[in-house]
């Protein structure tokens, strides 16, 4: 997009060749050369875009201007002879070649010299402070090339222009320019470009839109919107307009500096007074308006205003670049104005827009103005307090702690705050402190019993920050779990005022940032929210086109060069670290190279990575402590009756403070808390379902994926009989004490209440799963854990119909089921009145009616209540049998026989599963326990 006339000398010296060669076949057919004046325009290809295209086609050209003067020459050429001696042809007239001629010198004279007024403009804004804002629109200038031309107003200065955000005002801007303006207010041909600053991104070059501003043939051009702000009643006043948007915008304009000062100078105004409305009183003035041709870009040929106009434009690709096409006019605008309520637009288009991100080269804004730390010199890395938030009861807590202390950064870098709200969670929390709380700088902790709210302990946390003269604030939920050990010195090297890791809930959209909001604060899916949490760029995938949802009411840096010189421009200084002479703290570079190169690697390689501003962040984040020690920007956590999360983010938004989440990397995730009941013995364990990541980790067996490896054949301890590793020890002691916590254990008679028919055949002092609320996860568990296993082993044996339990019929059929039409009762009783008995006479022991569920349950065998069991079948196609304790330490004998076989297992390891046809083949005994208590998990599966 860096629009010069003709930018290269490649395209010139081609262009000059075509002319040389096939300049006098052009002229063929004219009465004349000298009739054919060259004012034409030159079209020339090119990867860059022009409003003048539609910009949706395949292919790209840019119409370049070439109007050389219009010379007369003479008009008797003889074009018949084209031909040049020097090409092997005759009779070509000396004067055609001297015409030709001074076409490739016009030509080559002209393409040199730039567009007309481009190396004689002037660029100006207004910005006090250094916003986030403020410096993206310098780093759009600086990609466009003309960062030099910047004309800053009043920074470092305070304000007088009042609060723009809630009131008008702005007239301190007038009067800054007007000053800096008075040493040009007679000059004619200087141009002068305003724009807003924190709300302004470029997305083209000076030659462009000097070019664009002459084609108007204005003197001064404004902006236009579709709001008449702020005196409404000045609507009727304004020029009708056939096409376009009506009203003036102050946020950008363009003209001569001589028009432009006198315009200015038309009357005085105050710094609280606004801005927009002293030029819209110029503007419908008669007079004024005609005599400094004053017009309004009504079609956004290069200022485009979003506030009333987000459904108007598009974000789309033309090969790897990003550009904004407003579709309503067929223009692509050079310089985006967020005014108004469309800010949030803004800084989502601002992801992509001015080389921020590529498809090719991914995220090109992450490299910009980011530092590296070297390891081998922890006394240069920054000063963190890393605040820990246990404000509800959160499941896998322990694993929570763990990521907190397995992070690489120094430890001695690093101060700790813990607050904690819930006093279940105690004793977690003591032992981390006991353990590993001494490892750091400091380690500050709030008991449940201190009586904090959360609004006062998040308070806290910033003040102790502060205290401790630290340079960075990392807020952490325990929800939010930091798998990844670099997680906080990538951020700090990232160098965001607030920037956050993106943590999912694991198989779920749920995540810790919000794309979009709607006009009340809440929740909106962004048009790129998902290709965000799923690393995903299907919005590439055969279309180029992404409109913005309107209803949510280059410079290709690479990673720093000079890497021993790196500085911490963000964090600001850092105690007792090396500070170079502007007082910022310096770092090495780091010396990982291979974790650099991973990250360089992985964002231009996969996906759908990058640094992107966003509405809404929660759970997890890194704060540059200059905002929390300046009371203009410091964040709040109480707004209304907003939440903690929501009042921070809506605070954040009407500071102007920008809050980026990186997926450069794979972070870490989210627990979900929402169904921890505390009330539970073992509560994690019931969280299989809506925690099944930690869940695993914390209790699945380390080998269970070494049961499907193709090299690993299964243990066979008698025939069809299988040994499984599929939980941990944890799991088998949890369980256990779960059923001696509920304690209601079966009398081990055939009479039992628990059934439906009331009768056990072949009882056992038991505990059903139902009894404990733990049937739904443990059926769930079959689902995922068991039957991978048993469709290993029992080859052919799959299950799933939605009018079968588990979902899968493996060899379908068309038909229909007894219950689909009402003979489910009658057939089963058809079944055990005649079919069975024809059963029961060639297969000798299988008497038993299979119940109509499955039975899952804890049995416990104790000498002296019951010590074994006698020889049955199981009433299902196949059995799990997991051992809970372990043999020849828990208990003395037992274990199973399976009597067809004359096979026993005895020697049964915690978390390892026997899994065996049910009945007809096997079967068995349950063997006598002469010493201690032995637990095993049953479950009878498919009945």
């Amino acid at each position: 997009m860096n629009d010069m006339r003709i930018r290269s000398v490649s395209e010139r010296l081609t262009l000059s060749i075509v002319l040389l060669l096939y300049g006098d076949q052009l002229a063929a057919g004219n009465e004349g050369v000298c009739k054919t004046k060259l004012s034409h325009d030159v079209y020339v290809p090119s990867n860059n875009l022009s409003c003048q295209e539609d910009a949706s086609d395949n292919k790209s050209f840019v119409i370049e201007r070439y109007r050389p003067a219009k010379k007369s020459c003479a008009s008797d050429f003889d074009t018949t002879e084209r031909r040049s001696e020097m090409f092997g042809g005759k009779g070509t007239t000396i004067g055609c070649w001297l015409v030709w001629c001074c076409i490739f010198l016009t030509y080559h004279v002209v393409s040199e010299a730039p567009a007309a007024g481009v190396n004689d403009v002037l660029v100006f804004t207004v910005a006090s402070n250094e916003t986030d804002g403020f410096r993206r629109y310098l780093r759009s200038a600086e990609v466009y090339g003309f960062s030099d031309k910047l004309n800053i107003l009043g920074l470092g200065e305070t304000w007088k222009g009042g609060n723009v955000v809630k009131y008008s005002g702005g007239g301190y801007k007038i009067n800054l320019f007007k000053k800096a303006l008075k040493d040009y207010q007679n000059d004619e041909k200087k141009i002068v470009l305003f724009t807003d600053s924190y709300d302004v991104i470029f997305l083209g070059g000076l030659p462009a839109i000097v070019e664009r501003f002459l084609d108007t043939g204005a003197r001064v051009l404004f902006s236009a919107e579709g709001y008449c702000w702020p005196d409404k009643s000045l609507a009727a006043d304004y020029p009708p307009v056939s096409r376009g948007k009506r009203y003036l915008n102050s946020g950008g304009f363009i003209g001569y500096a001589s028009d432009l000062y006198k315009i200015l100078d038309t009357a005085p105004i105050k710094d609280e007074d606004d801005d927009q409305l002293f030029y819209t009183t110029v503007y419908l003035q008669d007079e004024l308006r005609l005599r400094h041709k004053i017009k309004l870009d009504h079609k956004s040929e290069i200022f485009q205003n979003l506030h009333g106009a987000v459904a108007d434009v598009e974000l789309r690709f033309k090969g790897e670049e990003a550009y904004l096409q407003n579709i309503v006019y067929n223009t692509v605008p050079l310089v985006l104005h967020g005014n108004g309520f469309s800010k949030l637009v803004l800084n989502s288009l601002g992801n992509y827009l001015a080389h921020a991100w590529t498809a090719n080269e991914g995220c090109l804004e992450c490299w910009n103005r980011t530092i590296e730390l070297d390891k081998t010199k922890p006394a240069t890395h920054p000063v963190i307090l890393i605040a820990v938030f246990i404000e509800r009861p959160t499941p896998f807590l322990e694993e929570f702690f763990r990521a907190i202390y397995r992070q690489s950064y120094p430890k001695s870098r690093l101060h700790l705050f813990v607050y904690n709200n819930v006093p279940y969670h105690e004793d977690v929390v003591d032992d981390f402190f006991e353990k590993i709380g001494q490892e750091y700088l400091s380690a500050k902790r709030i008991l449940p019993s201190d009586g904090v709210s959360e609004v006062d302990a998040r308070k806290l946390a910033m003040d102790h920050c502060l205290l401790k003269e630290c340079s960075g604030y990392m807020s952490v939920d325990a929800v939010a779990h930091l798998d990844n050990e670099h997680t906080l010195k990538l951020l700090v090297e990232q160098q965001r005022g607030i920037i956050a890791p993106l943590l999912i809930r694991p198989y779920k959209a749920w995540s810790n940032f919000w794309g979009a909001i709607t006009d009340d604060g809440f929740y909106a899916r962004s048009f790129d929210y998902m290709e965000i949490i799923k690393n995903e760029r299907s919005m590439f995938n055969g279309q180029s086109r992404l409109p913005l949802p309107s209803p949510y009411k280059t410079l290709k840096r690479r990673p720093p060069e000079n890497k021993a010189t790196a500085v911490h421009p963000v964090m600001g200084q850092n105690k007792g670290s090396p500070v170079s002479a502007d007082g910022r703290a310096r770092c090495n570079a780091f010396s990982d190279a291979l974790l650099r190169r991973a990250i360089r690697r992985i964002t231009l390689m996969s996906g759908f990575r990058g640094l992107w501003n966003v509405p809404f962040v929660s759970n997890c984040y890194l704060i540059n402590a200059t905002i929390i020690a300046n009371k203009a920007t410091r964040p709040s956590y109480e707004d209304g009756d907003l939440d903690t999360e929501m009042a921070f983010a809506q605070g954040n938004r009407q500071r102007g403070l920008f809050m980026y989440v990186s997926n450069r990397l794979e972070f870490g995730h989210l627990v979900d808390p929402d169904t921890y009941d505390i009330r539970l013995t073992y509560p994690d364990m019931y969280q299989i379902m809506d925690n099944k990541l930690d869940w695993e980790k914390r209790y699945i067996h380390p080998n269970y994926s070494e049961n499907f490896n193709p090299d690993n054949k299964p243990i066979q301890p008698c025939p069809d009989v299988y040994w499984f590793p599929i939980v941990n020890v944890r799991f088998t002691k949890e369980l256990v004490g779960i059923v001696e916590t509920f304690g209601q254990w079966s009398d081990g008679t055939n009479q039992d209440p628990r059934l439906s028919g009331g009768y056990e055949n072949v009882p056992t002092r038991d505990i059903h799963m139902n009894q404990v609320q733990y049937e739904e996860q443990w059926l769930y568990f079959l689902k995922e854990y068991v039957r991978p296993l048993q469709e290993l082993v029992f080859t052919g044996y799959y299950h799933d119909d939605p009018r079968l339990d588990s979902g899968y019929e493996a060899v379908p059929t068309r038909d229909i089921h007894m219950t689909q039409v009402g003979l489910q009762d009658a057939w089963l009783k058809f079944l055990k009145d005649y079919v069975s008995p024809l059963q029961q006479h060639v297969f000798t022991g299988y008497d038993d009616y299979p119940p109509r569920s499955l039975m899952n349950f804890v049995v416990r065998y104790r000498p002296d209540e019951q010590p074994s069991l006698r020889p049955h079948h199981d009433s299902s196609t196949y059995t799990i049998n997991i051992a809970l304790n372990q043999a020849g330490v828990d208990y003395e004998g037992g274990g199973c026989r399976f009597i067809r076989y004359n096979c026993s297992v005895t020697d049964t390891k915690p978390g390892w599963m026997l899994l065996h046809p049910g009945r007809l083949t096997h079967y068995h005994e349950g063997l006598r326990v002469i010493a201690g208590t032995r637990y095993i998990m049953i479950s009878f599966v498919d009945p």
